[in-house]
């Protein structure tokens, strides 16, 4: 194809591609520079301000084969951002250093989007799509797929996503090893009440608990609890089921209409607990539970569930 531009172009593909490791920072910058088409009055104009993005200052006159590689693509991307692009090319590097560095960047390119410089971005960061890009295409395998507005594309790539996971998957919900527990089963479902490998945020979810019956002579409660890979105890949903004293397989299903968790893995636990004093009859059945992104980023753990109204 052909690809016809119009401004200084300064690229993000490799950061640090050029830099020279027996050279010091100070030099590599000048060298980066005059790559992009800077003159050296030119680049003593910005110099103060790449180092001083870089956070580099008490390093910039050591060779840079002594950085770090945090340090080696913090000085590449203040170069390359600083150059005063009129086009701006980046392939997934978009995100270095910690995160005070993160928000800079983002914060940088941000002003450069809104100075009118055009940026090309190319990345598989969902997140960045949505919050930065005005138009998207979604190649796979050098085909396009689709073109337009963030939200969509976005929506339609991570659907085709999470179609073949689904595909390709298989459930790992929770199955007692011992044919006489308690719970002898959990499930996750979709809306349609089909067993799923992974939840998607936003979207309906079923978890459905098998017990057997007769087991007890008094009423039993189940809690259903959601934790965080870190031990973050989500929340918790209680219910005592009219099934005491029932004779065979009894179930009960937890519904999401409405999933507002973040996309992770979590581990779900179901307590089997007296109703009268709420102390286990057995140890809680537990399995991980996998939530996939849908087009929708939720920024947090949860999706706030309130709704903005106006001030009457």
């Amino acid at each position: 194809g052909e690809v016809i531009t119009n401004g200084r172009i300064s690229a993000l593909l490799e950061l640090g591609a050029g830099f020279h490791p027996e050279l010091t920072g100070r030099e590599n910058v000048y060298l980066n520079a005059s790559i992009m088409g800077l003159s050296r009055k030119q680049t003593d104009a910005i110099f103060d301000r790449v180092v001083e993005f870089s956070g580099l200052s008490a390093f910039i006159d050591s060779p840079v084969k002594h950085y770090s590689s945090g340090m080696f693509v913090r000085l590449g991307f203040s170069v390359a951002v600083h150059v005063e692009p009129e086009i701006l090319l980046i392939d997934e590097v978009i995100a270095v250093g910690d995160e005070e560095f993160q928000r800079r960047c983002l914060d940088h390119l941000a002003a450069l989007k809104h100075s009118g410089v055009t940026i090309v971005l190319v990345t598989h960061s969902m997140g960045v799509v949505q919050n930065m890009c005005d138009h998207v295409t979604w190649i796979d395998h050098g085909q396009v797929v689709a073109t337009g507005d963030p939200v969509t594309v976005v929506a339609d790539y991570l659907q085709g996503v999470n179609d073949k996971e689904t595909r390709d998957g298989k459930s790992d919900g929770f199955v007692a090893e011992d044919s006489s527990a308690l719970v002898k089963s959990i499930e996750v479902l979709n809306a349609d009440g089909h067993v799923i490998p992974f939840a998607v945020n936003r979207e309906p979810l079923i978890i459905r608990t098998t017990w057997r019956g007769g087991v007890s002579p008094e009423a039993i409660e189940f809690a259903l609890e959601i934790v965080t890979e870190s031990g973050i105890h989500l929340g918790t949903a209680r219910v005592t089921p009219p099934f005491e004293g029932a004779i065979g397989d009894q179930t009960i299903d937890y519904r999401f209409d409405y999933l507002p968790i973040a996309p992770g893995n979590y581990t779900v636990r179901v307590h089997p607990l007296r109703a009268s004093t709420r102390s286990h009859l057995v140890p809680p059945a537990e399995f991980s539970l996998q939530i996939r992104p849908s087009g929708h980023i939720i920024e947090g753990m949860i999706e706030l569930p309130g709704n903005w109204e106006r001030d009457s």
